[in-house]
């Protein structure tokens, strides 16, 4: 098959969309299909191939950080008319931004994938008012666009989708779980460090950095050695650089802020930890508790429906009321003074490595689009 991948945001920008993306897109190539992902240009980055398939960058102009709204519409108004009205594709897998122009096109037949629906609270609450009522708009305009079928990331996002749009088909609306490297989490080896607990994800609001570290400074009052790596780029960062600086020096040597990290380097800092903290308020589906059960460590995070999720489907994970930092900080202080705790069952790794890898989620992708 022909696929054309149409995601609003792309790497080299990273979030859940663009590893999805690309990881899938690595998969289906290796498969034999002839895979490309349009995207927006970044200063840098220039049309390529990548791992098997094809990145074409279009329209102007080039697009220097991620969710700004308007370098991203003109990018799509400029760019996509011309290769999707040249070339015909099988099947064309945009999101919700990307598919009302899609659909403008008549490019057919549509498959849009859907990488999380905020409504209007929780766009107002993290995008502001004007943006975040953007958001929402085209949001429900996406959901509501006649399409040949729908693919969300996880369960309760497509019980999410069908309760904001009664008209969709239940048999229309498909799951694909993101995965993970299987081959690199099976294979990576590295001493576990007793007193040591991480944070991996982004640094902005919502995203738990802030929650990590207070539930972090109430638990290092009853656990004198422990120490916090924090892994991770955002707007967030320089507040809790600085708000770290001010700490007293014992406790500020134990924190330490190490930036982005990829590849080995982000399995070791996973398989070397205790504890991953994941007290985010609100995700689709992360990857990263599940790279973290794939690498032999639990994760704590907040009991919401994505995290719910995760703990039903792999039978890991420790889970306290959301917004609770308190509870947080007890059950880290119960899990680091207990010798042996938290520590995944060998079934449970082995449920991440087999179910949640990518190449199950490109074949679930390619049974739904051969129909």
């Amino acid at each position: 098959m022909k696929i054309a991948f149409l995601p609003d945001y792309f790497l080299p920008h990273i979030g859940g969309m663009q590893i999805w993306t690309h990881h899938v897109a690595v998969k289906l190539a290796e498969r034999g299909h002839r895979v490309t992902v349009f995207t927006y240009r970044t200063p840098h980055q220039r049309s390529e191939e990548e791992s098997g398939y094809t990145i074409r960058r279009v329209g102007y102009p080039a697009v220097h950080k991620p969710h700004a709204y308007a370098p991203l519409l003109l990018s799509r108004v400029s760019g996509l008319p011309g290769p999707l009205l040249r070339e015909r594709f099988d099947s064309y897998l945009p999101t919700y931004g990307s598919l009302l122009v899609s659909r403008a096109l008549g490019a057919a037949p549509l498959f849009p994938s859907w990488h999380g629906f905020h409504g209007l609270r929780f766009g107002v609450e993290t995008k502001g008012i004007s943006r975040g009522v953007l958001r929402t708009l085209v949001e429900a305009t996406a959901l509501r666009q006649d399409v040949q079928g729908v693919i969300a990331v996880s369960e309760h996002l497509r019980r999410t989708l069908m309760a904001a749009n009664l008209g969709l088909e239940q048999e229309r609306v498909h799951v694909v779980h993101g995965g993970v490297d299987a081959e690199s989490c099976s294979q990576v080896t590295t001493h576990k460090k007793a007193n040591r607990v991480l944070f991996m994800g982004r640094m902005v609001p919502g995203k738990g950095a802030q929650e990590a570290l207070q539930a972090f400074l109430q638990a290092s009052r009853r656990v004198p050695d422990v120490e916090l790596l924090m892994v991770g780029t955002g707007s967030l960062l320089p507040t809790l650089a600085a708000f770290v600086g001010e700490l007293d020096p014992e406790t500020r040597s134990r924190i330490h802020i190490l930036g982005e990290l990829t590849g080995e380097r982000r399995l070791q800092a996973l398989a070397s930890s205790r504890l991953l903290l994941h007290p985010s308020l609100f995700e689709t589906f992360p990857l990263t508790p599940l790279e973290a059960l794939a690498c032999g460590t639990t994760f704590l995070g907040y009991d919401i429906p994505a995290l719910l999720e995760i703990k039903h489907l792999t039978k890991g994970g420790i889970l306290v009321p959301t917004g609770d930092i308190s509870s947080l900080a007890e059950a880290m202080t119960r899990i680091l003074k207990t010798e042996g705790s938290a520590i995944p069952r060998s079934t449970t790794r082995r449920i991440v490595l087999h179910r949640f890898s990518w190449e199950n989620s490109a074949k679930r992708l390619e049974k739904i689009l051969s129909g």
